[in-house]
């Protein structure tokens, strides 16, 4: 059973401390003089100990609290502060804290996230963040997202604050029908080097993704020297991208990661010096505050993310 009974007198016994009036106190705690008074005499019977020398004349009611009046305030005080923390310790405690995590949609498809994540089993708070490469780059270089993973078609990264590991690089290449391929008389060809493009019929356009992800830095580099920029249809997302190109009318530029067997598409792999790859890199920002705390979750993911990736090249 507690020592004191009633939080509420202690609470009464510090204003008390603090203006040296029964009104006063009383005005502040909005109860009447009395009230401060009764609570007084039951922690004085309650402890045993004489707390406040009481003033008999004057009008505000004066009180001058003893030396172990003044020792059981200041301790009260302390544990008061302490119990009026408990609804915020609490709401802590019961709130998840989130993890943003950058997974673009080809990434994501490669590590086949959907129906759950393998490597923390706290997942409630995980907010994935799943936008293109280059998008998600901006995003990280404003630290808006904790960890994940992110293409690009440079061969190493560089972000203030930001630990950025390569995990694993693709070919783009161009994806097409089996007989679009027929079409083009590239039945037999296993690979392709940029200038083979312009031998291509001319009518054939070409779709891609959008500035959003690192294809359109891809095609740049491969398609616009040979091809007429209105032959370059863009798309803003991997699924459209694949829908327009089974219809049968066009090729796609691709990375051969964005591309499944379940597709029935036939991809041809741009080879030759200084062609651009799908290149793909964790990242984990370093800077933030909870960066300590998600080190494992981080290393989980990242052996995760290799075995997956592995398995996938």
């Amino acid at each position: 059973m507690a020592y004191i009974d009633n939080v509420r007198d202690l609470e009464l016994l510090i204003l008390l401390a603090k203006y040296g009036s029964f009104t006063d106190a009383a005005l502040e705690a909005g109860v009447s003089q009395p009230s401060v008074s009764q609570a007084i005499k039951r922690l004085e019977k309650k402890t045993g100990i004489h707390l406040v020398h009481r003033q008999r004349f004057g009008a505000e009611g004066g009180a001058r609290l003893s030396a172990a009046g003044l020792a059981v305030a200041e301790q009260a005080g302390r544990a008061l502060t302490e119990i009026n923390a408990l609804p915020r310790i609490i709401s802590e405690s019961l709130t998840t804290r989130v993890r943003n995590i950058g997974l673009p949609p080809i990434i994501s498809s490669l590590l086949s996230i959907g129906g759950g994540v393998a490597w923390t089993d706290d997942s409630s708070g995980l907010s994935f963040h799943a936008v293109g490469s280059q998008k998600l780059l901006g995003e990280i270089e404003e630290h808006k997202v904790d960890y994940g993973a992110v293409a690009s078609i440079d061969e190493s990264l560089s972000v203030s604050g930001v630990e950025m590991t390569k995990l694993a690089s693709y070919p783009f290449g161009m994806a097409c029908t089996e007989g679009m391929v027929e079409r083009l008389g590239t039945q037999g060809m296993t690979s392709l080097r940029p200038e083979d493009l312009i031998k291509l019929p001319q009518d054939i356009p070409f779709v891609t993704l959008n500035r959003d992800f690192v294809h359109s830095r891809a095609s740049e580099r491969l398609m616009r020297l040979s091809e007429p920029v209105s032959h370059l249809i863009e798309v803003s997302d991997v699924e459209t991208l694949k829908m327009i190109t089974t219809s049968g009318l066009v090729c796609s530029l691709i990375t051969s990661a964005g591309i499944r067997k379940s597709d029935g598409l036939r991809f041809i792999p741009f080879t030759g010096g200084n062609m651009p790859r799908f290149n793909v890199f964790l990242f984990n920002d370093t800077s933030r505050p909870a960066y300590e705390e998600d080190r494992q979750e981080v290393r989980n993911f990242s052996s995760f993310a290799l075995e997956r990736l592995t398995k996938a090249s």
